[in-house]
């Protein structure tokens, strides 16, 4: 059965796009994560490398059952969305659909495929005379389409105007093996007409009053699978200047960072503790610590931009307004830390990370993220700490993250527990805390809006049955076989 299997995929794709190597499958049985999934090792392996290929395959997938779970990030891989949830699971990996397939200088948009990673997207963007919307210090083999279907957090809040951005329009596969896209690339018109006539597509909604980017983002691969998508992206900035406010307790300076998001001032704005900032700026263990216990316990950083000629000019008007407000509140306003450099602070907000970042400190991260807002942090942290501190977690190995998003309605929040994954101790431990916390966390009403493995338990039966029927019911109309991430989110029974 399964060199059946293995031939007629080989009549889809070229015979070295096709693998059930045990070795390479080793890969995708399951990934840097801590708690979201069991390992489970897949049939195969493909390689698509155009939507033609894509089409067939999932055409091949509903006439034998077969069940497709897609990736497109190089290892390693997190949060248990790449691992088979169905024996006899077929790996879509996408990393050989590599193509940047337009930069709009004019309309600043950039169109490209599922494959394409971080390290690749921000060098030609940067050669174009542009400025990606980067998460914080995105992993360099991280793919761009994929951060953006998953909904990871920007860190410039004043231009993230819909919980979407960046992500633009798509092209997909739905689970019926239809090709689809959405927003402004739908038409009038094929790409090349739009393109002749100055069209975008960047508009993402429709066509007409249907706007199925909404149902594809956030879905876990369940709905569709996505070839090539366009984002967002700005001019490239000729000025920087960056201001730290620090503060012993968290919440100490949000009156401060409410009004500088009320009035859209400064590019790049978050929170972190003094882990967290040691962590993104030094390269091992021994550095991390030393930079650690220099920093005060909590980190506000705010970057300001400027662009063209008056890009001085712009930076100093800014930093007047940002200077009185922080006057206004009590809050001092540094341009250095101690043993930060400018250059370290850019390339963490400008570049990608050659290894994830959150992996440097101890080799393991189990990172707890959801929405909130601003004013619920501190009790979010408490939570946490409290939970934590039950399974017998160290709190110092904690490191949290809260960027502001959507111009400041709300925030991601994340808390790192760091554990080095060779001592089946701390596995266990850190296992136990990942649990405890996210539980706390959701009973305490933390919306987990990227339920991912085990979160997805604990989430679905919190919400209305009515709900999840009609979820249920927008995956069987567009991927009615169930051949797209089976057992992801609500769809259980597909598993």
């Amino acid at each position: 059965m399964v060199d059946d299997i293995i031939s007629k995929l080989k009549s889809i794709f070229k015979d070295e796009n096709v693998s059930n190597e045990p070795a390479i499958l080793e890969q995708y049985k399951s990934d840097a994560s801590l708690g979201f999934c069991e390992p489970m090792m897949p049939r195969c392996v493909v390689w698509p490398e155009n939507i033609k290929e894509v089409q067939q395959l999932v055409q091949l997938a509903n006439n034998l059952s077969l069940s497709l779970v897609p990736t497109s990030s190089e290892p390693p891989r997190f949060h248990g969305t790449s691992v088979p949830k169905k024996e006899g699971t077929i790996i879509v990996d996408f990393t050989k659909m590599k193509k940047i397939l337009n930069i709009d200088v004019k309309n600043r948009g950039v169109m490209l495929e599922s494959g394409v990673n971080f390290a690749e997207f921000i060098d030609a963007v940067k050669k174009a005379g542009l400025r990606p919307h980067l998460p914080l210090y995105p992993y360099a083999k991280k793919s761009v389409v994929g951060a953006a279907l998953d909904r990871e957090p920007v860190i410039i809040p004043k231009h993230h105007w819909d919980i979407s951005d960046p992500l633009l329009c798509l092209e997909v596969v739905f689970g019926t093996g239809n090709m689809f896209r959405t927003g402004a690339a739908a038409g009038p018109g094929n790409l090349t007409q739009q393109k002749e006539a100055g069209g975008a597509q960047k508009n993402p909604m429709g066509p007409a009053q249907f706007s199925p980017y909404r149902i594809v983002q956030g879905a876990q691969g369940s709905i569709a699978l996505v070839t090539w998508a366009t984002l967002k992206v700005q001019r490239a900035i000729d000025e920087r200047k960056t201001f730290f406010v620090t503060s012993d307790t968290l919440e100490a300076n949000y009156d401060l960072i409410y009004e500088l998001l009320k009035f859209r001032l400064a590019d790049e704005m978050f929170i972190v503790n003094n882990l967290n900032l040691a962590v993104l700026l030094e390269e091992d263990q021994a550095g991390i610590e030393k930079l650690r216990d220099k920093l005060p316990e909590w980190i506000g950083l705010i970057s300001l931009t400027g662009i063209g000629e008056l890009a001085r000019e712009k930076i100093e008007w800014q930093e007047g307004d940002i200077s009185e407000y922080a006057a206004k509140f009590g809050v001092e306003l540094k341009t250095e830390l101690s043993g930060i450099s400018d250059d370290k602070v850019k390339v963490i907000l400008e570049e990608a990370s050659p290894v994830p970042w959150r992996l440097k400190y101890k080799g393991g991260c189990s990172d707890i993220f959801f929405i909130s807002t601003l004013d619920k942090t501190p009790k979010y942290k408490k939570i946490t700490w409290d939970a934590v501190s039950k399974e017998k977690f160290n709190t110092s190995d904690m490191g949290v993250y809260i960027q502001p998003t959507v111009q400041g309605c709300n925030v991601h929040c994340e808390f790192d527990l760091y554990f080095n994954p060779d001592d089946a101790s701390a596995r266990e431990v850190t296992l136990n805390s990942f649990k405890t916390a996210s539980q706390a966390l959701i009973e305490n009403g933390a919306f987990f809006n990227r339920p991912y493995g085990i979160w997805a338990d604990m989430v679905y039966p919190k919400i209305q049955p009515l709900i999840v029927d009609s979820m249920k019911k927008v995956k069987k109309i567009f991927d009615p076989n169930a051949v797209l991430s089976p057992g992801v989110l609500c769809f259980k029974e597909e598993a």
